[in-house]
């Protein structure tokens, strides 16, 4: 018995613009749940009414500045912080999606067949930075909680790393689009 019934494929005709139609839809969100989150943060102050960025909050460079920092947050604050930490699970999979088919259209475009080349696998960038991101936000949460040295360096670590795999990954696609790393 032939078993063609369930052998099917699914041919797109110009992958590309499919790819753009993802993107322009990511980039929607984006701008929507980012600005969400741009709102809230004007509300990020200390006791003293000065204003600091979410930056400041989860990437701790000095363990005596990011102690001063909590110590000085008024529990409306952390409340806008944890309101701003559930908006940026909204915000993650537009921001992310949008890197992931931004690298593959770029792929697409520079006509990279897939199965001969191992460039795909650059594609997986934005998901891991997506998992640190994830990482980030929980020991920010935690950080509002109860303050250690080990969850504020571990919350500087995990954004670290989720910054520098975001930037490598764009400095990449900026490199294969402008010819700089030819493929």
């Amino acid at each position: 018995m032939n078993n063609d019934v369930l052998n099917f494929h699914i041919q797109i005709q110009d992958f590309s613009r499919l790819l753009i139609w993802l993107m322009l839809l990511c980039f929607l969100g984006f701008c929507i749940t980012g600005y969400a989150m741009l709102v809230s943060s004007r509300f990020f102050l200390t006791k003293t009414g000065q204003h600091f960025s979410i930056i400041d909050f989860e990437l701790p460079f000095s363990l005596s500045k990011f102690k001063s920092l909590i110590d000085n947050l008024t529990s409306k604050t952390k409340d806008t912080i944890r309101l701003n930490l559930q908006l940026d699970y909204y915000f993650m999979p537009f921001a992310y999606l949008l890197l992931f088919f931004a690298g593959w259209y770029v792929l697409q475009r520079e006509q990279i067949v897939m199965q001969e080349s191992n460039w795909y696998n650059i594609l997986w960038v934005p998901f891991l930075a997506w998992l640190f991101d994830i990482l980030e936000n929980k020991m920010a949460y935690t950080s509002l909680k109860i303050f250690s040295n080990t969850t504020a360096r571990l919350l500087f670590t995990f954004s670290m790393i989720k910054w520098l795999l975001i930037l490598a990954y764009l400095a990449f696609i900026t490199a294969v689009l402008t010819g700089l790393l030819p493929i």
